[in-house]
């Protein structure tokens, strides 16, 4: 019988060993950052939700104070239903009123959660007095100046 060589076959096992530890890594890699990339959009779409209901907050927040001059929410802020969820209607602030346009400053603060995701939002608008008579044309009792989502944390 012949003896075989001892070292043939070595450097061929080790790169083989060496290039499927690459590739599995590179594999990894490549399927891990598209599973965190899932999580990164559901998390911009719960966002985007979450606005949508902060956004919601403050058209009820306008429409109360169309309604009522001198509106402002409970200490601990008024919950308004919007579908199967809710927001919150932090503070209505108001400004000093103007004795020749009748009008003041209203700053309208809202929050919204969903699944984990706050939205705040912060609206500046001009309330004019409607038990004041009208010049004519009248003008709105309610003008938006700002419109903007707060970076207030929670």
């Amino acid at each position: 019988m012949k003896k075989l060589p001892q070292k043939n076959g070595y450097i061929a096992l080790m790169s083989s060993i060496i290039i499927a530890l690459i590739l599995l890594g590179l594999a990894f890699s490549v399927s891990s950052s598209g599973y965190f990339y899932r999580f990164n959009v559901l998390n911009n779409e719960f966002k985007r939700v979450g606005l949508g209901l902060a956004e919601s907050c403050v058209n009820s927040a306008l429409l109360k104070m169309a309604q009522n001059y001198t509106y402002a929410p409970a200490v601990g802020g008024d919950i308004v239903p919007v579908g199967s969820q809710t927001c919150n209607i932090k503070s209505v602030t108001y400004g000093p009123e103007d004795p020749v346009t009748h009008q003041k400053t209203a700053t309208i603060e809202t929050q919204a959660q969903y699944r984990g995701s706050f939205s705040n939002m912060d609206i500046h608008a001009t309330v004019r007095n409607p038990t004041i008579a009208p010049i004519v044309p009248p003008p709105p009792n309610i003008t938006i100046g700002a419109w903007n989502e707060a970076s207030t944390s929670p």
